[in-house]
């Protein structure tokens, strides 16, 4: 992989009551994608049919292999400017703007594997000279964003009560496109040998794109009420009016899903528009808080907020009105989430260490929900709740530390059982995390540290795939530092990542016919220079 990149930045009138500020950001990444190996051997794991059932007992494939192809990148250009004008009115107000422009492009060909039974081909008994087909995973998409914000900020006093405000206003235009591409076909793969060295090629647009355009204008008010020394309340409202307009082509004369036949007179492979639609609404999103400081060095709290996001809010799409075989329905209701938090925070050994408490709770409504037919219906429901513990500071002042545990439960309140084990499960979410690093600073010149991450098991999703695997284990990984100051001006950094070089899944795919192992063990050693 490769990445490099420029952020040059300058500023015009600091310390007086007038500030202008100039950035600007540059990214380029080249980058090679893996879309993961075969799950063939894991626990859970069963052949996709009885003519395959020689892999239950096959072992599991070498977590190195790579069943891409050299010709698979993954190549994306990020490029922002921002400017932002500060005025102080006066010593407890000041009134901010600030214009942004970003465009993000990135285009990738990935190659994977297509797990099931009807993709394997046994030219042997021999596991070892059997393939799978391989599938082409693309993408060629242009985002740009245009926002402008002007916020004013003012702390002041209405009698006894103390305010400390912001509040603004909005406007944002963002715009994307997915350039269609035509097809590349792949040679299958040897499961247990794969080899990467063919080429086929890079991607080519053939004119069937899906074009987004989101306009959206918004109000905002937040207060911090300071009723007396001891007690706080807050809340706030944000008011968003948007419009989304989109329309997408389709190469006609294909095959598969989402194909569609070429009209009278259009060769095929021509782009035929098959979706020009556009909604408009307003949401309202909101929260309200609560704090009490219990004594100087402790508090609770409790905090509850609405938040909603309109069809197609997170990836542009929108179909029209009573459409079955879509989930961005123009006709359908915003998603709404719910978010609740009760929780207490202490400063502790002098005010050098924190520590953190909370019980949560999130509800999420008008989920969209695939029907028995293929069709989309809105009544879907979940709710993920848990409670967390943190820790973070200085036992001494040469010895930190930073660590956290999260017990939590993500259910399916209505809606389709989505795990594979057929629990309401939520899938690929975790009911336990935790994570610690401890940071001793040994001399004046070198410190050490040390930690361990665990995630727990997950549930995998329910789509109809044969034999893999209905969970992931969970694990346990070690990290560790050492650290060296050769003078004021320069120090290294030696970071061992996996320290046991512990083996272990990191994701899964949907299916589960494929997953991502974890990174191995992994030095990264690391110059700091200060001038």
């Amino acid at each position: 992989n490769e990445r490099y990149g420029v952020a040059p930045s300058v500023a015009f009138g600091l310390g007086t009551a007038n500030r202008l500020y100039l950035n600007y950001l540059h990214v380029t990444q080249h980058n090679t994608p893996d879309g993961g190996i075969p799950t063939i051997g894991l626990p859970g794991y069963s052949a996709p049919s009885a003519g395959t059932a020689a892999l239950n007992h096959s072992g599991k494939v070498d977590t190195h292999n790579f069943y891409g192809t050299d010709s698979d990148y993954d190549d994306s250009t990020t490029d922002t400017a921002t400017m932002r004008f500060e005025h102080d009115i006066n010593d407890n107000t000041t009134i901010r703007n600030t214009t942004r422009w970003s465009r993000v492009k990135q285009d990738y060909l990935m190659t994977a594997i297509m797990g099931g039974a009807s993709n394997i081909t046994q030219p042997t008994s021999d596991v070892n000279s059997w393939t799978w087909s391989r599938t082409a995973n693309t993408k060629d998409v242009s985002n740009k964003i245009l926002t402008n914000q002007t916020n004013l900020t003012s702390t002041f006093y209405t009698g006894s009560i103390g305010h400390d405000v912001s509040t603004g206003v909005e406007f944002t235009r963002e715009t994307q496109t997915n350039y269609g591409v035509n097809p590349v076909t792949l040679p299958a793969v040897n499961i247990y040998h794969p080899d990467s060295s063919i080429h086929p090629g890079g991607l080519t647009r053939n004119g069937a794109n899906a074009n987004g355009q989101t306009d959206t204008f918004a109000i905002y008010a937040f207060d911090t009420l300071q009723i007396t020394r001891d007690f706080e309340l807050n809340g706030g409202i944000r008011l968003d009016n948007y419009h989304t307009e989109y329309d997408s082509a389709t190469a006609c004369g294909g095959s598969g899903r989402g194909a569609i036949t070429c009209p009278a007179g259009v060769a095929k492979g021509s782009p035929v528009t098959t979706v020009d639609t556009a909604r408009s609404g307003n949401l309202v999103n909101w929260k309200a808080g609560a704090l009490y400081h219990l004594t100087e060095n402790g508090n609770v709290y409790i905090n509850y907020a609405v938040s909603q996001q309109p069809p197609g809010g997170n990836n542009f799409a929108l179909a029209q009105s009573g459409s079955g075989n879509s989930a961005n329905r123009t006709d359908f209701k915003p998603q709404k989430a719910n978010t609740s938090e009760i929780g207490t925070k202490w400063q502790v050994l002098d005010k050098r260490l924190l520590l953190t408490a909370a019980l949560f709770r999130t509800d999420i409504e008008n989920e969209v929900e695939q029907n028995d037919d293929g069709t989309y219906s809105q009544y879907g429901k979940k709710r993920v709740e848990g409670y967390e513990i943190s820790v973070a500071g200085n036992i001494t002042p040469a010895w930190q530390v930073i660590g956290g545990y999260t017990q939590q439960k993500a259910t399916i309140k209505n809606g389709k059982d989505v795990a594979q084990d057929g629990s309401s499960s939520l899938p690929y979410t975790p009911e336990h995390a935790f994570t610690l690093w401890s940071q001793y600073q040994a001399t004046d010149d070198i410190s050490v540290g040390a930690g361990a991450r665990y995630i727990g098991s997950m549930h995998k999703g329910s789509d109809g795939a044969v034999g893999t695997p209905a969970f992931t284990e969970g694990y346990w990984v070690a990290d560790a530092k050492l650290g060296y100051r050769v003078n004021r001006n320069l120090d290294f950094q030696l970071n061992v990542y996996n320290l046991f070089d512990t083996d272990y899944v990191a994701s899964i795919n949907k299916s589960g016919y494929r997953y991502h192992p974890g990174e191995p063990r992994t030095f990264l050693l690391t110059a700091n220079m200060h001038f």
